[in-house]
């Protein structure tokens, strides 16, 4: 596994048993966006406190090693920890709404100042955190006459294309989030 690849999202799952993935990717990459020297060391605690049997901390901690690295890539190569492309839509669209919902959890337990750009964005993500996966999944199977059929394959095909938007939107958002909460606060900026 290279530097800036993370593990597979079922690996973590399985580490993690009744936490989800996506949602623990999330808490993380608030936690690092917040204070990235300790940011890791409250994650794995964070994760302790809700899992029942001790996680895989090494899988963990390389989780933790990988993130933190793709968000000083300057090459903007943070990634979301999502379930693999090929999934049904509902799983993943189910995951992006989990992720959602760590970040923002990560970012309400350290309580950092946002700037407005900062603010909009988490205000967004608590909207894509409610989104209907249901709908999505509906949607691109309603129907299966001939017509019908041809207009699932388009809704499914339409589904796609805004899901991979949205993950791209939350993927920068987070970007930006780490820049100005590190940099910007830092005066590096």
């Amino acid at each position: 596994m290279s530097l800036n690849t993370l593990p597979f999202f079922d690996d973590i799952q399985d580490a993690l048993q009744a936490y989800s993935a996506a949602e623990c990717h999330g808490l993380l990459a608030a936690f690092i966006c917040t204070d990235p020297k300790r940011g890791v060391h409250k994650f794995l605690n964070e994760i302790k406190s809700f899992t029942e049997n001790d996680p895989n901390e090494d899988l963990l901690l390389e989780l933790a090693k990988i993130t933190a690295a793709q968000f000083e890539d300057p090459a903007f190569g943070f990634q979301l920890l999502l379930p693999d492309p090929e999934a049904d839509l509902n799983q993943r669209s189910r995951a992006i709404g989990e992720w959602c919902q760590g970040f923002i959890y990560g970012i309400g337990l350290e309580r950092p100042k946002l700037d407005e750009e900062t603010a909009e964005f988490i205000g967004d993500l608590a909207e894509f955190s409610r989104i209907d996966h249901d709908i999505l999944a509906e949607d691109s199977a309603d129907d299966t006459s001939d017509n019908s059929q041809e207009n699932a394959e388009e809704n499914a095909q339409e589904n796609e294309i805004a899901l991979e938007e949205l993950i791209e939107f939350i993927r920068m958002g987070a970007i930006l989030t780490h820049h100005n909460l590190i940099i910007k606060q830092k005066g590096l900026a």
